[in-house]
């Protein structure tokens, strides 16, 4: 009798410890998964300086919030994010600088530097900031942004996880997400070119990606990977959301 219930208690701790080991490898797939798809969009450490002008290539993601900081601490915040190393010409003054932008980092500082009429000239391994003539400041403002390449909408319908938004009596008619609902959408943004975008729709339990066509389509089968991978929403916008990064 004495056996049998050591046998039992044996089966029951192995059923009972079976999801947690296969949750466990799940969570190893899925950052596999991740790591390939970094590979087809971002490029080595190395090369981030080559890529600067490059629009058809991603940089490693940048989130800058400035408040009147000279453009000498901005670009010094800059390197410590990405690596790039800069060189100052000596026409550049002080230029302060106030905003907040997030993306990839040669998209985001191309757009900046030109918004305070200056640019980065590539003589890598280092980036030349000089002073950019007004008018082609202008000119590379309106320019930047206006890839003509088309733009492809994948409509992924979510069948296991929920997306879900936060009921609220308010004037607006904005819908407001639930914090798990906008992380979770938040793990594909890095992916994005400058002119992609990501819309959660709670009501068709959806996200709609629009993209370069191979970009939106990769993306939205890493979206189905996960939907499919047995984790909640709730997993996937905090425990696995944190290890992916």
């Amino acid at each position: 009798m004495k056996n049998r219930i050591i046998i039992s208690l044996f089966l029951l701790t192995a059923f009972c410890a079976a999801p947690v080991f296969a949750q466990d490898k799940s969570k190893d797939l899925i950052i596999v998964e991740y790591a390939k798809l970094k590979e087809k969009f971002f490029v080595s450490q190395e090369k981030q300086c080559e890529i600067y002008d490059n629009d058809d290539v991603a940089g490693k993601p940048i989130s800058l919030n400035i408040v009147n900081a000279d453009i000498r601490d901005v670009l010094k915040e800059v390197t410590k994010q990405i690596g790039v190393e800069f060189e100052i010409d000596k026409s550049v003054g002080q230029v302060l600088i106030t905003g907040t932008t997030e993306g990839s980092w040669n998209s985001v500082l191309s757009w900046l530097l030109a918004s305070y009429g200056l640019e980065a000239q590539k003589q890598c391994p280092v980036l030349r900031i000089v002073k950019l003539d007004k008018t082609l400041a202008e000119q590379k403002i309106r320019g930047i942004g206006l890839d003509k390449s088309p733009l492809f909408t994948e409509v992924i319908k979510l069948k296991n996880l929920k997306l879900n938004y936060i009921a609220k009596k308010t004037a607006s008619c904005n819908v407001e997400f639930e914090e798990n609902t906008i992380r979770f959408a938040e793990i594909f943004k890095v992916f994005l070119t400058r002119r992609g975008a990501i819309e959660i729709d709670t009501r068709g339990n959806s996200l709609f990606i629009t993209d370069k066509k191979d970009r939106a389509k990769l993306i939205s089968d890493f979206v189905n990977f996960l939907d499919d991978s047995g984790f909640t929403l709730e997993e996937l916008a905090n425990e696995i959301a944190f290890e992916i990064e």
